[in-house]
């Protein structure tokens, strides 16, 4: 069959990774370069600040062994080496207030008192992640589906410091986290919060992502201009803006869910309802090396989530890179991915900026994702990407596996 594949993030390559050698395929493209929000510097993202020898992830960086068994067997299928990674977190409060994990308490120095102070200040933190934990332990989809994660969390340091992580996690303004559906939050802020094994790429991410390239036989356009897609009986047609027209036997969207009615020309009533309350989240983010969010709050380590909170009821995030890059610990440059701190980061000290195009989840966006799931093939079109499972990797992975299963590709 021919099989179109519309996005060249990590969904629509391990789509095509796993489909190769069974059908003809074509990947597109919208934008210069494969990898969606893998991105490397250096890897798969240029950058003349940094010296060419130099490879920091500044997307997707790191992941749980634990709870991403999908991202493990392609890892090992495609024998891609792999390296414990760090994931310590402090929370930094506007009324000047504290909160470092255990992580890194046990690693970011400091003597014996000032250990103790820290571990501390953590007993209030543990008592409400017990509420948290009774109040979602059992509790079925069906029943987190109608419900955000705002729900289920108190008003106490620890439903901040969760909050903050679904900002990190899910490239959500801080404001709007509360909104976030309960299904997809709860399951994964209980797994992280338990047992996560953070592990990470060796030579950065986007590696493996380069080595599916170079394996498959497929179509790639980049700057792909698509002007409509139709599905005729039994099959696929899409129009490019430069006026070539392309006929397929099957379809896969891989794109963000809130571009499928933009990219479809002629939806059926179920695919506009299933699809119509999806909305575009835009964000960008920074690489930096301003080391002063933490001289002014005498703070001496960098942890990997680093968390702070602004007196007007905003949040930002600033993640230490040299460790979760695997830079050598003598490195003499600090570097730092920030979302929500610009103003409180010297434009002079920014390495890199890059903008994010991510789905908005919303309680009524995810409310169809089981009829998506249960109707995949239906007018030859299937659909891959992170929002059909956790909205993490983990997420994407799967269901690129799934439409593979679906089309008769490889399993892992």
């Amino acid at each position: 069959m021919r099989v179109a594949i519309v996005g060249g993030g990590a969904a629509g390559l391990v789509s095509a990774y796993l489909l190769n050698g069974q059908h003809e395929l074509t990947v597109f493209e919208a934008g210069s370069t494969l990898g969606g929000h893998i991105r490397t510097l250096h890897g798969n993202v240029p950058c003349e600040a940094l010296s060419p020898r130099l490879f920091l992830d500044a997307g997707v960086i790191e992941f749980d062994e634990n709870h991403f068994p999908t991202l493990g067997r392609l890892l090992d299928d495609l024998k891609i080496e792999r390296r414990t990674a760090p994931g310590t977190t402090a929370l930094f409060l506007a009324d000047g207030r504290r909160f470092r994990s255990r992580g890194n308490i046990a690693l970011g120095g400091g003597g014996r008192f000032e250990r103790l102070a820290a571990t501390a200040r953590l007993i209030p933190v543990a008592l409400e992640k017990r509420r948290f934990d009774r109040r979602t332990e059992g509790v079925s989809m069906t029943e987190l589906y109608p419900r955000s994660i705002g729900d289920y969390l108190d008003a106490g340091p620890y439903a901040t410091w969760l909050r903050m992580l679904l900002m990190y996690a899910y490239s959500t303004p801080y404001p709007e986290t509360a909104a976030i559906p309960a299904a997809l939050a709860v399951p994964v802020l209980r797994a992280f919060t338990t047992t996560a094994k953070w592990t990470a790429v060796q030579g950065g991410t986007y590696g493996y992502l380069r080595r599916i390239t170079e394996a498959i036989e497929a179509r790639l356009v980049l700057d792909a201009r698509i002007e409509a897609i139709t599905r005729p009986q039994g099959g696929a047609r899409i129009r490019l803006q430069t006026g070539e027209v392309l006929d397929f036997d099957a379809l896969v969207l891989a794109a963000p869910p809130d571009q499928v009615l933009k990219l479809l020309s002629d939806p059926t009533p179920a695919e506009t309802r299933r699809f119509s309350s999806w909305r575009a989240n835009h964000i960008h983010t920074v690489i930096h090396t301003d080391t002063r969010l933490y001289e002014h709050r005498r703070a001496g380590y960098y942890s990997e989530f680093d968390l702070f909170e602004g007196p007007d009821g905003s949040a930002g995030y600033n993640a230490y890179l040299n460790r979760l890059s695997g830079l050598p610990s003598d490195h003499g440059t600090h570097y730092f991915l920030a979302y929500g701190l610009d103003h409180e980061i010297d434009p002079a000290r920014v390495v890199h900026e890059q903008p994010h195009h991510t789905p908005l989840y919303t309680v009524e966006a995810l409310r169809h994702r089981e009829e998506v799931l249960e109707t995949q093939g239906e007018r030859s079109t299937f659909h891959a990407g992170a929002w059909l499972g956790n909205g993490l990797h983990e997420g994407a992975l799967a269901s690129a596996a799934d439409v593979s299963r679906r089309l008769g590709g490889r399993r892992l």
